[in-house]
């Protein structure tokens, strides 16, 4: 796997037959019966929310969070040849830009960010590669995580439909559709799973730019627990060799 393929968690990764090392529509309609003489008027549905409310929602939601930590499980498929490869971990984010994503496994890589540095921790091969953050498009991806950063001036924005929007949808949820309004040469478009109550994000799907699909499931999330930076800190591994992108 080349340094961007690691270094974007694997967002980026060009497709090879072996696939990368390493997820509702429409809302409750309310209706109304009104009986005019002999016969009754069919009921009327309210019209959903637009997808830039939903995203609105999400902005609220981090907005406010402070800290945030999940089981993720991440299925990767492959553009050409159907195949998914699925692997599991935890996430821990903090603001103002901390980011771990541990996969669960030495045979896995590791990724840690600190608002400057994205850092792999590679087991198999005991080193450590880093670069700048904003050398790649991983921030791009995942803005929503940390709030701030108003998403509706950086995203166009509308409902998934068709096939997107039963492949991602869940009850309870909205699935909504956002393209980068700067257009990016590693990922096309990005799906949140959008908890209709409280904005939350339950799943999300970057469908990158050779039209591999990496979806994300989040579980058992829990905000603001007081989680600190050493929480998020990494540690370089005894005997590992450190090599800066």
């Amino acid at each position: 796997m080349d340094l961007a393929c690691l270094l974007s968690l694997g967002l980026y990764c060009t497709a090879t037959p072996a696939g990368p090392a390493i997820d509702l529509a429409g809302a409750v309609a309310l209706t109304e019966a009104s009986t005019v003489a002999v016969s009754t008027a069919p009921p009327a549905a309210t019209k959903r929310p637009s997808a830039s409310f939903y995203l609105g929602k999400v902005q609220a939601y981090y907005d406010k969070t402070a800290d945030l930590r999940a089981a993720f499980e991440q299925v990767y498929t492959h553009p050409v040849y159907g195949t998914k490869t699925t692997q599991k971990g935890e996430l821990k984010v903090k603001k103002p830009g901390r980011m771990v994503w541990d996969y669960e496994g030495n045979s896995n890589p590791d990724f840690y960010a600190d608002g400057s540095t994205m850092s792999v921790v590679e087991h198999d091969t005991r080193q450590v590669l880093t670069t700048n953050v904003k050398d790649s498009d991983f921030a791009g991806a995942v803005a929503f995580l940390f709030g701030g950063k108003k998403l509706i001036d950086e995203f166009k924005v509308r409902h998934a439909r068709g096939k997107d929007a039963k492949t991602y949808g869940v009850k309870g949820h909205v699935v909504i559709e956002m393209m980068p309004r700067k257009k990016s040469v590693h990922y096309k478009r990005l799906f949140l799973v959008v908890d209709e109550k409280s904005g939350q994000v339950d799943a999300f799907a970057v469908r990158n730019g050779d039209d591999s699909i990496n979806h994300f499931t989040l579980s058992g999330v829990r905000a603001n627990t007081g989680m600190t930076d050493s929480d998020l800190t990494l540690v370089v591994p005894s005997g590992f060799v450190v090599t800066k992108g």
